[in-house]
């Protein structure tokens, strides 16, 4: 976020943490689930919040597929690290109901139809909430949140 808390100021999405290739998803729970992170961006969805008193961060998004293949629900996003340089990072809305790494969150409903074709993004936004416990001393202009996450979801072509 910037200075004063107005913008979001990047995201990253990678499938490889500092040791080369995550291993295989728990998420992954069926043989069509396949990780679909190089093929898709995170994009501003019209909304951001911070919260000072509660430390509650929440940020929409959508979810845009750069790939050649389209990619089809069951879409979830798999937190493989969160932190902050600001204090200790709890996850809200999590659909596994975890809290930290491991964390799934199912974005299916943010797409219309059956799939996000190949160039295209979700119409619809999907929400990311935390809880930030802030230090004493206040937020930098930056390191608010670091998240990393893969994407998995179904690329098998749809039938006839």
């Amino acid at each position: 976020m910037s200075e004063g808390g107005e913008s979001l100021c990047s995201i990253v999405l990678s499938n490889t943490d500092a040791g080369g290739q995550l291993p295989k998803s728990p998420a992954a729970q069926c043989g069509s689930d396949q990780d679909v992170t190089k093929q898709v961006v995170l994009l501003y969805g019209r909304s951001q919040s911070f919260d000072n008193a509660t430390g509650v961060l929440s940020i929409d998004l959508l979810l845009g597929n750069r790939g050649d293949k389209p990619i089809r629900p069951p879409i979830r996003l798999e937190v493989t690290r969160v932190s902050s340089g600001v204090g200790r990072v709890t996850i809200l809305n999590a659909n596994n109901g975890l809290t930290g790494e491991g964390t799934i969150w199912d974005v299916s409903p943010s797409v219309t139809g059956d799939q996000i074709p190949p160039g295209a993004n979700t119409y619809n936004t999907f929400r990311l909430s935390f809880r930030i416990e802030l230090r004493p001393g206040g937020i930098p202009t930056y390191s608010l949140l670091n998240l990393n996450v893969r994407v998995l979801a179904n690329t098998d072509a749809l039938p006839p």
